[in-house]
């Protein structure tokens, strides 16, 4: 059995969904029937990283981290109420306070597991690279965190 990372997003209605999975399996098409198991699709998925390690648990000598979180755009009508592009058009919309941005301080916590790495392909056939940090939640989901939006305590 090989660790898998599966990072998905979708939106239902108006939640928005950008998880990080973690999954045991015997490869990577195991890993992603997990996935469809679970309600999301190959549009769905945005990466999948085999890891070269097992998650130790919590606690277990892994930094104790806090973090910034991206808050998710909220817009607005004029009236105040959630906004709604068929009823109301683009230019009717405003950006809800406090949204749209990071967190303002380290208020997120969890335990470092290691860096990682992700490739995109662009459709100029450059790739980019980012990199980010493997970050395990007190509930146990993972989330991947910019090097930059983190603090090792």
């Amino acid at each position: 059995m090989k660790n898998f990372f599966v990072h998905v997003y979708r939106q239902k209605g108006d939640i928005q969904e950008d998880i990080v999975l973690k999954f045991q399996a015997e490869d990577i098409e195991d890993a992603l029937c997990e996935v469809k198991t679970m309600g999301f699709y190959p549009m769905h998925i945005k990466c999948v990283h085999e890891a070269g390690f097992k998650l130790p648990v919590a606690g277990t000598g892994k930094k104790s981290i806090a973090f910034k979180r991206y808050i998710n755009p909220v817009y607005l009508n004029k009236n105040g109420e959630q906004w709604d592009v068929h009823r109301d058009g683009y230019s009717n919309r405003v950006l809800q306070v406090n949204t749209g941005c990071w967190d303002d301080d380290y208020i997120h916590s969890g335990v470092f597991h290691a860096w990682g790495e992700e490739t995109y392909e662009q459709d100029n056939g450059h790739n980019t690279q980012d990199s980010y940090a493997i970050v395990e939640l007190p509930d146990g989901r993972i989330e991947h965190v910019r090097p930059d939006k983190i603090k090792f305590l």
